[in-house]
């Protein structure tokens, strides 16, 4: 039997909004090049830009960071 909780009453911790907005991201499909939706579409593909040139430049300080200490 599952217990149903009201969302008022749920307690959201950083860990869990970033767990639900990865999960929304994942599920929702990419926008498509519609007359009605071109700026969101637009809007997406710049996004995604920044996002993975942000995690390149995370990952390449890591990995910097990395040979620094080990050299």
């Amino acid at each position: 039997m599952s217990t149903v909780t009201p969302t008022a009453a749920r307690t959201t911790t950083p860990l869990r909004a970033v767990r639900d907005a990865l999960d929304h991201l994942r599920d929702e499909p990419a926008p498509l090049w519609a007359p009605g939706s071109r700026a969101r579409l637009t809007g997406w593909v710049a996004g995604s830009m920044v996002a993975w040139t942000v995690a390149g430049v995370a990952a390449t300080a890591a990995l910097g960071a990395l040979v620094r200490l080990a050299g």
